[in-house]
């Protein structure tokens, strides 16, 4: 199963390796975004994947999320999103069957930005980088790391 708030995790990495290795996926996306994880289902459909390999569970995550955790025939979960609710899918998995549990927490990716550039390109790239991707991908940043420049 993957768990996400990360819409870009359903095509790359956690759902394409495990349809590679012949599983069935079911995505739990955010409750305020499942329409790309949606759109993936029917993209999969669309390319001839039979029905029920790719399953999409839009709902909260106390629910909908918590009955993946809990179900005994999933055998391994990825979940993308907060430490605090990574705590909680760790012990779920270990307390249901044991289940395998990959987590990617916390999403601090930081633009540092070095004395020696050229700091109004820096700058410029570094706000596109900001808001590019509207926050959607782990890797966008968080923060900018900048030094203090002295004049003498």
């Amino acid at each position: 199963a993957v768990v996400s708030t990360q819409s870009g995790h359903y095509g790359r990495g956690k759902m394409g390796a495990a349809l590679a290795a012949g599983n069935t996926v079911v995505i739990k996306p955010a409750n305020v975004t499942p329409l790309t994880a949606l759109k993936w289902a029917e993209l999969t459909a669309k390319a001839g994947f039979p029905p029920g390999t790719v399953s999409v569970l839009p709902g909260s995550g106390s629910k909908c999320g918590q009955a993946i955790l809990d179900h005994p025939d999933i055998r391994k979960v990825g979940f993308t999103g907060s430490t605090d609710i990574g705590v909680t899918v760790m012990k779920s998995c270990a307390v249901s069957n044991l289940k395998k549990c990959s987590l990617e927490l916390g999403g601090k990716s930081p633009l540092i930005i070095f004395g020696d550039c050229d700091m109004a390109s820096a700058v410029r790239n570094g706000c596109g980088a900001v808001f590019f991707n509207k926050k959607e991908k782990s890797t966008d940043c968080d923060s900018a790391l900048i030094p203090l420049l002295r004049s003498e």
